[in-house]
């Protein structure tokens, strides 16, 4: 009798566990299927009445950004402007050339003004860069820049080296590479062209 009522409670067990089982499974199942469908066709489940308003909404959000973006830059510098121009101890009539870039204000981007190619005599070539820079702050009135290469600033070309600059709206930067005889000059500053 015993042994009777202790089997027919395993059953009872067994018959519970596998119905949790098939339950889970169930539930499994229905879910990917709901999942599934909502990733396939998620605008369906809209109800139609609210379509148009919803689309409405989401349009006119849209316009304000874009609002807000065109106050945002809305007489603020947009790029920063550089003259290129030299400079050489050798010759008392050099006559440098100047060459005007521009770098869109885009931060953490790098932007390379200028470069050289270079050769050595066993044939190896390689370009250098002679000023790139990043910017790493855009505030209203001013920017910060991290050059790749030193530079001498507001100055003649000696000492007074460093990377990091500011550039402030109404004001230019003048950045020399830090040579003896000859050398380049940079002169950044902000525009909204």
């Amino acid at each position: 009798m015993k042994n009777n009522t202790n089997t027919e409670a395993n059953v009872d067990i067994m018959e519970r566990k596998s119905r949790e089982i098939g339950l889970v499974i169930a539930i499994i199942i229905i879910s990917l299927v709901a999942f599934a469908g909502a990733g396939l066709s998620a605008y369906e489940f809209i109800d139609n009445s609210k379509k148009d308003d919803q689309i409405q909404s989401l349009q006119n959000k849209i316009r304000e950004l874009e609002k807000k973006a065109s106050v945002a830059t809305n007489g603020k510098p947009t790029r920063i402007r550089v003259v290129s121009s030299s400079w050489s101890g050798w010759s008392k009539d050099y006559k440098p050339v100047e060459k005007e870039s521009f770098c869109e204000i885009k931060l953490y981007e790098k932007c390379v003004v200028k470069t050289s190619h270079y050769s050595d005599t066993s044939g190896r070539e390689w370009d250098e860069e002679i000023l790139s820079f990043e910017i790493r702050s855009v505030d209203d009135d001013k920017i910060s820049i991290h050059t790749f290469q030193d530079f001498s600033y507001n100055g003649n070309g000696f000492g007074n080296t460093k990377r990091d600059f500011v550039i402030e709206a109404g004001e230019s930067l003048r950045l020399t590479t830090p040579t003896m005889d000859a050398g380049d000059i940079f002169t950044l500053s902000l525009t909204e062209e």
